[in-house]
C-alpha cells in the first residue's frame, strides 16, 4: 500500500516522462504498484527529455532508416567518411570545422572515439556533439545512428544544387488518428447493436 507521500514522490519522478510526452498511469493502477520500502526515488533535473533533432526538423523515421541503409552502404563500400573524435579543447574547434566541411562535401559523416571512458555517457555526448555541430553549421544535424563509440550524423547541404541525397516522404505529422474501440460490457465483451 502506497502512502500519500510516497505516492508525491512517485509524482515527481514521473514528472519528466509527463514533460517528454509520455502517459501517466491512472491513480487505480498506480496505487496497487508495490515499491520497496527502501526504494529512494530520485528526480534528475537533466532527465528532461527534449524532442529529437529529427522530429524538430521534419525527418521521418522511415527517412532515418533509409539514412542508415546508405551509411551502411557507404562503410561497405568505403566511401563512408569516418572522423576520429578528439576531445582536446585546443583541437575541438579545428574538429569541429574539418566534420563542418565533411558534412557540406558528403551530407553523411560517422565521428569514431565519442566518449571513450564512459560508454553510458556516448548518446548524450552525441548529442551535444550535433547540437554542436548544428550552432556552428547554422543548420539542423540529425543523429542517425549510435553504435558502440561511433555516431553517425546527417545534415543536408544548405546549397540546393550541391545536395546528394534527396529525401522523399508521404509523411505528414498527426494524419493518422487511430480508430474507435468498440463499445464492451461490464465483461469486457463486444456489445453488438
Amino acid at each position: 500500500m502506497m502512502t500519500k507521500g510516497s505516492l508525491s514522490l512517485l509524482w515527481y519522478a514521473l514528472l519528466p516522462l509527463l514533460a517528454a510526452g509520455f502517459q501517466v498511469l491512472p491513480q487505480s493502477v498506480v496505487g496497487s504498484c508495490h515499491i520497496h520500502s527502501h526504494t529512494a526515488l530520485s528526480v534528475n533535473p537533466n532527465a528532461i527529455v527534449e524532442p529529437e533533432e529529427s522530429e524538430r526538423r521534419g525527418i521521418s523515421p522511415n527517412q532515418i532508416k533509409t539514412l542508415r541503409k546508405e551509411a551502411s552502404k557507404r562503410l561497405a563500400r568505403k566511401l563512408l567518411v569516418q572522423r576520429t573524435f578528439e576531445n582536446d579543447k585546443d583541437s575541438f574547434d579545428e574538429f569541429l570545422q574539418r566534420v563542418r566541411q565533411d558534412l557540406d562535401d558528403n551530407e553523411l559523416v560517422q565521428v569514431r572515439g565519442v566518449s571513450l571512458e564512459d560508454k553510458r555517457l556516448v548518446y548524450q555526448s552525441a548529442h551535444q556533439l550535433a547540437y554542436d555541430l548544428s550552432v556552428v553549421l547554422q543548420r539542423g544535424i540529425t543523429v542517425v545512428q549510435i553504435q558502440g563509440h561511433a555516431v553517425t550524423l546527417f545534415s543536408p547541404s544548405s546549397d540546393p544544387k550541391k545536395r546528394k541525397m534527396l529525401l522523399r516522404t508521404s509523411f505528414q505529422e498527426g494524419a493518422w488518428t487511430p480508430r474507435e474501440k468498440a463499445p464492451r460490457d461490464h465483461r469486457g465483451q463486444i456489445v453488438k447493436e
